[in-house]
């Protein structure tokens, strides 16, 4: 595990975990959107692995333990082990994207779903309310700090539920 200071933390959090939730908002939010007119091809293909991408990221951040260079949630907060506590067991829907990353979208295997089956869609509307959860409760345990105020905003604006406006 490497070692950061605060302002590397800031630093990192102000660049790249602000760009990992402000995509997978905007991709949730598009994908939502998408229903009332769905597209398909290549450009519902780079919507949804995008989206894909940016969750599997995120869940990692909040949810794994860092190994190598990885950054992780714990490295902001000042109690780890209250921030584990008030975060609660990873959300099932999110433990069944994050397989589904790997499974659908990261290798290719025998577990592909076929072109049309109901299983390949996105639960957007109960994965994005699951993370956003969980990124509040990060950033009300985050050490100011070591969070930039930017993602604490954008993390703060994020609905509780998600239902396809915008």
């Amino acid at each position: 595990m490497i070692a950061m200071t605060d302002l590397e933390l800031t630093a990192f959090s102000a660049v790249h975990l602000h760009y990992e939730i402000e995509m997978l908002a905007k991709l949730g939010r598009r994908a939502l959107s998408l229903r009332r007119q769905p597209v398909y091809g290549f450009d519902m293909n780079v919507l949804v692995e995008s989206y894909a991408i940016h969750l599997r990221s995120l869940f990692d951040f909040l949810y794994k333990a860092p190994s190598g260079d990885d950054i992780a949630a714990a490295f902001y907060v000042n109690d780890v082990a209250a921030w584990e506590f008030a975060r609660g067991s990873e959300p099932p829907v999110l433990v069944a994207a994050r397989e589904r990353v790997g499974k659908q979208i990261a290798h290719l295997t025998r577990r592909r779903f076929t072109d049309g089956a109901p299983e390949k869609n996105w639960h957007v509307e109960t994965e994005m309310p699951a993370l956003t959860k969980t990124l509040k409760v990060f950033t009300a345990h985050a050490a100011p700090r070591r969070l930039h105020s930017q993602v604490t905003t954008l993390i703060d604006s994020l609905p509780d539920l998600w239902a396809g406006e915008e």
